[in-house]
């Protein structure tokens, strides 16, 4: 009863089914697995000292025990609810999007689907994505869903939305598990709350639960079995690892079997992670699962890598250049496209100034605070970004407390301090007293998931589709009259010969962030052109022109341009290397490890410092409160700095530290813990 997959739908069956066997064998792995972790609850499987008959055993102790072990895990899938409306799950829409419309009605064939949703922020891509699964589930193509995110922060943000929503996929009465999947959840409260102990009412207050999110403690303690839950909300990360060796990693393939696998900001991802990315949901296409992507900046190569990794092959055929676009494809081969709509309040256009020098800039700050303007320039780097708050720091025109800086290297207590501090100050509920003439110093933390909202926008230049979703951040919200928003570019000049050094001679410490010259240089090219871009009218013209590699290549840059497609190419080898074979069924080999060191992405490698206080003899949490004082002390650094760390030569301190790694179970010898006084 547990699971019964439908193996004549997992694989292509044929004469020896060979390819069916390989294919169910994954699930094999994975309900070993799982089996074997509810065998192993000695509360429900006790030990018994005296001898027992076996069948007697089997009939009267083993099969109650694991029918016992089955509820408890919370692993059964709850009885669902059929025929919502888009506002049954959404009360507050009262007139949907035309992306919205079109996923409440469009055939849907009861096959396994793939759903790529391209439209503008604003056009409700998440309430359409959670309508076509919830129109999946009905038809019997799935009976949950796993949401993958790109970051902590925008799962943190997914789970906040979705714990008044879960609910309406199941009926009355059920008590679907909500689970936040990644590896900072702890921190958050929602969802240690709802690892609480349900709750109900007295009679007179009826059946209503005190906490909405139910969330089963068995699926809760392992990253791993959080998969298996109802609803599932993470990082795509712990999605990607059903698909490469790490261990459990077929548990995780099970977890995701029969739901509904909605992704989001698919098009974020380096050469190396759209490997895996495309791996998974060939995966999950050939074990009966149906995929829904989401994207606002998507281009048509990325469009048909997607859906040939879900038909699991190389024939498919895309006509519509249109956007926005709702892509529908099936495991059987058909394709349709959707040609949509905008609704006129999504609709904006955005002019677009240089500043070739960072005084340009800083003067624009000035006048815009003088305006009593509320200002974001947003830079690629934390070191860029600290060096213009120093500057600004020491000018006489801006007082302390109105000048900000947000970056990723804060620990983790301070940054979340400061994030709700600029949703106060900038968010949708901050007035103008509250944002007059402040000044936010920022670096791509604040491009997704922060609902931000600034009178005047500074960038760095960065690729076209960095600085359409960084535009989504000016003039967010009606204020009453500001004028057309102005997105202002920090760039080198648009030259039109343009050498390797064109974009690495003004930020040379960005350049390892955004190496591809020709992607930048073709950026400000086309924008210095245009003067600024309409939405959606100008979203496929602009991502085609920077993306596109067959144009001709200025010759300066045509070096520079054939070692980033050697980069490229290195990287997606070495994402296909590190994913799993289909075809080949689960097999056991050296490369399977823990995923901690099985990389789902790439990049310099990162360690955990923790901040200690040393006072009085004493090594104190950098935040001394709550539960988890050292995590939120935390931050991650790039490994090549921590070399820079001096040795510790007071024989106190020495002796604290050695004291606080004995006594404190998140240390061992090799933890980094940094004294400060």
């Amino acid at each position: 009863e547990l699971i019964q997959p439908d193996f004549n739908a997992i694989a292509k069956a044929n004469d020896s089914g060979q390819d069916q066997r390989k294919e169910a064998s994954w699930l094999m792995a994975g309900i070993a697995v799982l089996s074997d972790w509810l065998g192993s609850n000695q509360e429900i499987f006790e030990f018994h000292s005296t001898p027992i008959a076996l069948d007697k055993y089997w009939r009267d102790i083993a099969l109650p025990s694991a029918q016992r072990a089955i509820e408890t895990a919370g692993i059964l899938p709850p009885a669902l609810k059929h025929q919502q409306t888009l506002q049954d799950f959404f009360p507050f829409i009262q007139t949907p999007t035309p992306l919205q419309q079109t996923c409440t009605d469009l055939a849907i064939s009861n096959e396994p689907q793939l759903f790529i949703l391209e439209d503008v922020t604003g056009a409700g891509k998440t309430e359409a994505a959670l309508m076509l699964a919830h129109r999946l589930i009905d038809i019997g193509q799935a009976e949950g869903v796993y949401i993958g995110l790109p970051t902590m922060a925008t799962a943190n943000a997914m789970y906040e939305r979705m714990v008044d929503t879960y609910q309406r996929f199941y009926a009355d009465g059920e008590k679907p598990s909500l689970i936040l999947s990644h590896s900072a959840r702890h921190l958050s409260e929602k969802f240690q709350q709802s690892l609480l102990e349900p709750q109900t009412g007295t009679e007179d207050q009826g059946k209503e639960q005190s906490i909405s999110a139910q969330c089963n403690r068995w699926l809760a303690d392992n990253r791993k079995k959080a998969l298996l839950a109802d609803v599932g909300i993470g990082t795509i990360d712990q999605a990607l690892l059903a698909v490469m060796p790490a261990r459990h990693q077929s548990l995780r393939l099970l977890g995701l079997l029969n739901k509904v696998l909605i992704l989001d900001e698919v098009h974020a991802y380096d050469p190396y992670t759209s490997e895996p990315l495309k791996k998974l949901i060939q995966f999950h296409a050939a074990l009966g699962g149906s995929v829904i992507l989401l994207s606002a900046t998507l281009t048509q190569k990325q469009r048909w890598q997607l859906v040939s990794a879900f038909q699991g092959g190389n024939g498919v055929e895309l006509e519509r250049t249109d956007y926005p676009l709702l892509t529908q494809a099936s495991v059987s081969g058909e394709i349709q496209e959707y040609p949509l709509q905008t609704r006129d309040a999504v609709k904006r256009a955005v002019a677009v100034s240089f500043r070739y020098s960072e005084e340009a800039v800083y003067a624009l700050i000035q006048a815009a605070v003088e305006k009593g303007e509320c200002v974001c320039w947003i830079r690629n780097t934390v070191s860029d970004a600290r060096e213009a708050w120093r500057h600004l720091a020491g000018e006489h025109w801006i007082p302390d407390e109105k000048l900000h800086l947000f970056h990723s290297r804060y620990a983790v207590t301070d940054r979340i301090d400061i994030e709700q501090d600029m949703l106060s100050r900038f968010g949708k509920t901050s007035t103008q007293a509250e944002r007059q003439g402040h000044v936010l110093i920022a670096t791509q933390v604040v491009e997704q998931s922060l609902d931000l909202d600034f009178d005047t926008m500074i960038s760095d230049l960065a690729p076209i589709d960095l600085l359409i979703q960084r535009a989504g951040r000016l003039h967010r919200h009606q204020r009453g009259e500001r004028g057309q928003p102005v997105l202002h570019i920090h760039s080198p000049e648009p030259a039109s010969d343009p050498d390797k050094d064109w974009y690495k001679a003004r930020f040379p410490k960005a350049h390892f962030v955004y190496p591809h010259t020709l992607v930048l240089w073709k950026t400000a090219r086309i924008l210095a052109e245009k003067q600024g871009w309409r939405m959606p009218e100008d979203a496929r013209t602009l991502l085609e022109y920077v993306y596109d590699d067959t144009d001709d290549i200025p010759t300066g840059l045509m070096d520079s341009t054939l070692e980033m497609e050697g980069e490229a190419m290195s990287q997606k080898d070495a994402g296909a290397f590190a994913t799993l074979k289909l075809e080949s069924g689960y097999s056991r080999s050296d490369r399977w490890d823990e995923e901690a060191k099985v990389a789902t992405r790439l990049g310099d490698e990162s360690q955990t410092i923790y901040l200690a206080r040393w006072q009085s003899g004493q090594l104190n949490p950098w935040r001394n409160e709550g539960r988890y004082r050292w995590d939120l002390s935390s931050l991650r650094v790039n490994q090549k700095q921590l070399q820079e760390l001096a040795p510790v030569e007071d024989s106190a301190l020495k002796a604290a530290l050695d004291q606080l790694r004995e006594t404190e179970h998140l240390f061992d010898e090799h933890s980094f813990i940094v004294p400060l006084c």
